[in-house]
């Protein structure tokens, strides 16, 4: 096995520790001996791979929702994968609600950021394609790192918030966005040729 493969393997065994602890008691009430305890693994091997305990937290649920988010390579179906993202938030809002509580926009968006900048520049590149338009690469990446702007934002105020409309009202929202206003703002660009004109 490879040094890459012992290493994730390692991180999964913590993380699934973590999890069987976060069912019976709070956060804050889990320490690193009781997690080293239930893997059988020694002091160094943690702080080797995470700093702390929430950064045993942070690389758990980055590591299971972002998976979420690594499916579909055409972009075609981008839709579902973001919304079973959202399903699993909300399936397990409970086990991360500390998670959630604590966590800082600037976190969120070091989790978020890159894989749904991947997503969003996937579509526009769709959209462009489908409909023969002609958008300049600075204009694609402003309008994809505008929307990731916006859709972490709406993200974090859903997660602080309990979770209040249910992931298939957030998924209409997001759907409707990204219909109506993206495919407007790329055909805007492609017909003035410089977003600033739009």
């Amino acid at each position: 096995m490879k040094n890459e493969a012992i290493s994730l393997a390692t991180k999964r065994r913590f993380s699934a520790a973590l999890k069987a602890a976060l069912r019976t008691r709070p956060f804050e009430d889990i320490t690193v001996q009781q997690l080293l305890t239930a893997t059988g693994m020694a002091r160094p091997t943690f702080y080797y791979h995470f700093d702390d305990l929430f950064g045993l937290l942070q690389w758990t649920f980055a590591n299971e929702a972002l998976s979420l988010l690594q499916k579909d390579s055409d972009y075609t179906h981008w839709e579902e994968d973001v919304y079973q993202l959202l399903v699993y938030l909300a399936n397990n809002a409970d086990l991360y609600a500390n998670f959630y509580a604590n966590i800082t926009l600037e976190q969120i968006q070091a989790i978020f950021c890159t894989p749904m900048l991947k997503i969003l520049n996937g579509y526009i590149q769709a959209v462009i394609t489908a409909r023969q338009l002609t958008v300049s690469p600075a204009t694609q990446q402003f309008v994809a790192e505008f929307f990731v702007g916006g859709f972490v934002s709406v993200l974090v105020r859903w997660l602080k918030a309990g979770l209040p409309e249910s992931p298939a009202a957030l998924r209409q929202q997001l759907h409707e966005t990204m219909d109506q206003i993206i495919v407007q703002v790329l055909e805007k660009a492609n017909k003035t040729g410089n977003l600033s004109d739009v």
